[in-house]
């Protein structure tokens, strides 16, 4: 009895987070034909510079870049660095002591070095801060602030102070109330993303909900097959203004890759914020998917009002009929887009040429009600298939008639 009360509680949970709030399918697929794919460089192009420095970002934005993720940190005296770690162990050589422990002007003595750290050379650059890379991006580039809540107000401020607000991001590592509740308090309103780190799918959906579609959500989890990257999020994602990913760490996007194979993934589910390691590929991958998405609708028109089915009750054209209207509705629902993965687009491309070709190349005997006479692999595996069993039959019944006689 009290297992079927704790599943019927279970049950009327997961409907009331998933129904009340979920847009209807238009008003999502107006949201999400806006959204372009927005390239986000991790930290910079640190190839040759090192992470979160005015040359790796400027060197970004050179390579396509929207923006940079900045991961910024506070110092024993309050001032606002910029660094991956927790400490300045990998990027400066230093000790383990936390950054949170350290004055800024002992950090200011030590030295950086070169691309991620490591074993990489030093250079003769000092660790980065907030206000020194904002002033020398100079506004060529938007950025997207990544730091611990509790240092909220002062990264804030900072950047106020440096006239730099419409120009930045803010992630806000809370729980979706707690943000929205802190953003409400704010002098002037900023753009944020909320973060979370979950496979709940409660947890996903309240965030969803909360952050509503001007604003956008940050999902990170390890698991490959989690509630995040689930088609149900997904179509939720679209009512986001954006819905951010951080594929250069596998443990954060699913154990997907860095390449253009899972960026796809993520955008067919319904991301649209990609932060990369490789910003010149994706940058080449966005010019290419955008190519492939007019070449999609230009055939789509032609086929549209150049191409007419007709009324025939051959079965043959039945199933050719069927494969043609399934191609249109996936090559109609990519062309209302502003933007789809390049893969996406290429296969509904050739799905729907294959389509058209099929009934055209045997419209004559589709007219006279025959079946598609074409040699196909399939066809021809069955064919053989057939004969080979006659054959059997054939000499299955002529050995029974000799052991008859």
């Amino acid at each position: 009895m009290k297992k079927t009360a704790f599943h019927l509680i279970l049950i009327l949970l997961t409907v009331c987070a998933v129904f009340p709030a979920v847009p209807s399918a238009r008003a999502a697929q107006i949201r999400q034909d806006t959204r372009l794919l927005r390239i986000v460089s991790d930290m910079g192009s640190h190839e040759e510079y090192p992470e979160n420095s005015a040359e790796a970002v400027l060197l970004a934005a050179e390579q396509g870049a929207d923006e940079v993720r900045l991961p910024v940190k506070m110092t024993a005296d309050g001032a606002l660095i910029l660094s991956e770690d927790d400490n300045l162990e990998r990027i400066c050589g230093a000790d383990n002591t936390p950054i949170s422990a350290l004055k800024n002007e002992d950090i200011q003595k030590l030295f950086v070095r070169k691309g991620s750290g490591g074993a990489a050379a030093f250079t003769q650059d000092g660790v980065p801060t907030l206000t020194g890379t904002l002033a020398a991006a100079n506004g060529k580039i938007r950025f997207l602030l990544d730091f611990d809540f509790s240092i909220a107000d002062a990264v804030y401020e900072a950047v106020k102070s440096a006239g730099a607000l419409d120009s930045c991001d803010f992630t806000l590592r809370a729980s979706a109330k707690k943000a929205v509740s802190w953003v409400n308090t704010l002098e002037k309103p900023v753009s944020y993303l909320v973060y979370r780190k979950t496979n709940v799918i409660f947890t996903a959906f309240s965030i969803l909900n909360a952050v509503g579609a001007e604003n956008g959500v940050w999902l990170a989890s390890s698991n490959p097959y989690g509630v995040v990257w689930s088609k149900p999020v997904g179509n939720r994602l679209a009512g986001c203004s954006c819905a951010a990913v951080r594929v250069s760490r596998k443990a954060l996007s699913g154990k997907r890759a860095d390449t253009p194979d899972y960026w796809e993934n993520l955008i067919s589910v319904g991301y649209n914020m990609l932060i990369t390691d490789d910003v010149r590929v994706m940058a080449e991958y966005r010019a290419e998917s955008l190519e492939a998405l007019e070449l999609l609708r230009d055939y789509t028109a032609q086929t549209e009002s150049g191409f007419q089915l007709e009324d025939l009750r051959s079965p043959a054209y039945r199933k050719m009929k069927f494969a043609y209207k399934n191609a249109m509705n996936e090559a109609q629902r990519l062309c209302a887009k502003d933007f789809a993965g390049r893969a996406e687009c290429e296969n509904a491309l050739y799905a729907l040429r294959t389509a058209v070709n099929d009934i055209e190349s045997n419209h004559e005997q589709l007219l006279n009600g025959e079946a598609d006479l074409r040699l196909t692999p399939g066809r021809i595996i069955t064919a053989v298939l057939t004969v080979a069993v006659f054959t059997a039959l054939e000499v299955f019944i002529a050995k029974k008639r000799k052991k008859a006689k």
